[in-house]
């Protein structure tokens, strides 16, 4: 426990917002408590398993978890509570408090017994409704809070807009270098590989 909340301080908190700290601090509280005052060091694969397994379960049970939230269900908490695990580990192991991040290897569709609730998704074919989302895009971080706006990355807003604008998929947007932009002719092309398909 200690260990937790000393890396949740002393080195989590200069890589996340608030909010991440506060979820996963609640994870470690509703969740994780079994493995309080335990050796790290003496701590197995299948005890983590065993635990997203029970996280699920109470997950299940939680009716604040599936309260009218359309395609939810436990596996995104069990999803959630393995990668604050997973960030945790990798921690102690470049810390050197462990030999090695066990829990980056653990596959959750492998250990749970509830599947994932598909979301069905939904095609917005409205014009007007598009360019009202389009507009809310572009000017969204004029409607910020000065609080608000200290955790707002504007390249993120410009990289939104550009998926909303090309309908790429999020990878290739993100990977788009200079060079495959011809301006003069208002065209993106990719070179073979760079793209899927």
């Amino acid at each position: 426990e200690k260990l937790f909340f000393d890396y949740l301080k002393n080195f989590r908190s200069k890589k996340v917002d608030k909010k991440t700290l506060k979820m996963e601090e609640y994870y470690y509280n509703n969740y994780l408590k079994s493995l309080a005052n335990r050796d790290v060091r003496l701590i197995y694969k299948s005890e983590i398993a065993k635990l997203l397994k029970r996280a699920q379960q109470k997950s299940l049970k939680n009716k604040n978890n599936t309260k009218n939230k359309e395609g939810y269900n436990s596996y995104d908490t069990v999803v959630r509570i393995r990668t604050t695990l997973n960030q945790f580990f990798k921690y102690l192991e470049a810390e050197g408090i462990l030999k090695e991040n066990f829990v980056k290897d653990i596959q959750i569709s492998n250990v749970l017994p509830v599947k994932k609730v598909k979301k069905e998704k939904k095609v917005e074919t409205d014009l007007q409704k598009l360019k009202e989302y389009y507009l809310k895009i572009r000017f969204y971080h004029k409607s910020l809070s000065v609080p608000q706006k200290k955790n707002f990355q504007i390249t993120t807003k410009y990289l939104t807009e550009f998926l909303f604008l090309t309908a790429m998929r999020n990878k290739q947007a993100r990977e788009t270098k200079w060079e495959y932009i011809n301006f003069q002719k208002g065209v993106i092309i990719y070179p073979p590989g760079a793209v899927k398909k």
